[in-house]
């Protein structure tokens, strides 16, 4: 099926190799009338296949001839044409250069014609118009329509680097990576925008993902930098390879990252990973420092056996989990010198008493567990419950292996270390 980008139709050994076939079963006036879409379909539906090592060639199999200048997009992109039942495949006469810029020009006039069809501006307000009304028309699709899915992706995708090229110098450059199904991201002034993976997103599990996000982040790089600050970020973050991260019992399967960053206006700018313990250190103190003077409110909840300290007024707020004064504060003001913290998610840190019946224990495992699953994706840091001692994480409070009810707080395997979380970290 010609909108099937996210799987290959058939797979053939051919001349000691795997072969993609592609097939298309629509007549050429039908491709010829939708053609600036079929040219953005085809390349990734050529493209994808490449980039997964699934197949080491692409054949486009139509069950009627193309119009001419598909074949010689199709030729382009590097893909065999069987241009029409029976017929032998065309060689490909592959040109990297040409192909990209044809589905750069196609995009540019879907996003433009997406936009002027509904009287949206090239602007942000009429970028989020238009993502309020393609989302509505993919959920309304139920996600049972490919079709829909991906022309939407396509439809928001092109609008979005129309409206950035509104207000920036903007090139779509091919994604060797697999950050979307659409192989291209945005270059801007050398910053890569995975343009389209966002949209994917944003139209399939999670609708906070908002392209138009991306212009706030774009005028971040603009802006004077930031705070130094930590960053938790969840165990199966993608972008951990490109940030500078901390150990954080890193000796236990799927904790949460803890990440330093660098806080913008509207976005969070990760730090480069670097091999420099001394820079390591300096970040490090700064984030530190920046935590603890982060200003933080402080809520009671008492629901059932559970008498619990919210902790919010922050985009940091689940940071200051490393803020060995503050937590001291809160386990004085619980009256525990044993604290259960959770961090479901960013914005939050939850602290309540660990020294508690295990029923008690129990009820708190589960509702961070709860409030962690009913989090956006993007927000989502940790179900776990972290043991809390002396104003330091020293373990992780679990039920009971063989206890399928929610049980008692697993203590640590010996006493936590007297020396200061940093003192801890390095070495020192």
């Amino acid at each position: 099926m010609y909108a099937s980008l996210s799987s290959m139709d058939l797979v053939a050994e051919m001349d000691g190799g795997k072969v993609a076939i592609q097939t298309d079963h629509r007549e050429a006036d039908e491709i010829a009338a939708d053609l600036d879409m079929s040219v953005v379909f085809a390349a990734s539906r050529a493209r994808n296949p490449l980039r997964t090592a699934q197949a080491g060639r692409v054949r486009f199999a139509h069950m009627h001839a193309p119009p001419a200048a598909y074949a010689a997009f199709a030729a382009q992109l590097g893909a065999e044409l069987e241009a029409g039942i029976g017929s032998a495949p065309e060689p490909p006469a592959r040109d990297d250069g040409a192909a990209d810029a044809a589905v750069e020009a196609a995009l540019e006039r879907i996003g433009r014609g997406a936009l002027a069809a509904h009287a949206f501006a090239s602007d942000p307000s009429g970028l989020e118009a238009l993502e309020d009304l393609v989302r509505g028309r993919v959920l309304a699709a139920e996600g049972e329509d490919q079709d829909t899915f991906w022309r939407g992706v396509v439809e928001l995708g092109a609008a979005t680097l129309v409206v950035i090229r509104a207000g920036y110098t903007a090139h779509l450059r091919a994604d060797t990576e697999l950050s979307s199904m659409i192989p291209y991201r945005v270059d801007v002034h050398g910053t890569l925008l995975n343009v389209f993976g966002r949209t994917e997103r944003f139209l399939g599990e999670d609708g906070t993902e908002r392209p138009s996000r991306l212009l706030g982040m774009l005028a971040d790089h603009d802006a004077p930098e930031g705070d130094v600050m930590f960053h938790l970020r969840s165990h199966d973050w993608p972008g951990v390879g490109m940030a500078l991260t901390l150990p954080f019992l890193s000796k236990m399967d799927n904790m949460p990252i803890l990440a330093v960053a660098i806080d913008l206006p509207t976005s969070v700018k990760s730090i480069p990973p670097t091999q420099d313990a001394a820079e390591i250190a300096r970040v490090a103190a700064q984030a530190q420092r920046n935590i603890e003077r982060l200003e933080v409110s402080v809520e009671e909840v008492r629901a059932g056996p559970l008498h619990a300290l919210v902790v919010s007024g922050s985009y940091y707020a689940a940071e200051k989990l490393f803020d060995p004064a503050f937590l001291r504060s809160q386990a004085e003001r619980l009256g525990s010198k044993l604290l259960l913290a959770g961090v479901p998610a960013k914005g939050r840190l939850w602290l309540h008493a660990g020294l508690v019946p295990p029923e008690t224990s129990g009820v708190f495992l589960g509702l961070m567990a709860r409030q962690h699953d009913e989090a956006s994706p993007q927000d989502r840091i940790s179900g776990e419950v972290f043991l809390v001692q002396d104003g330091a994480v020293v373990g992780v409070a679990r039920a009971p292996a063989d206890d399928t009810a929610a049980g008692p707080p697993v203590p640590p395997p010996e006493p936590p270390p007297k020396k200061g979380f940093w003192a801890r970290l390095f070495g020192r």
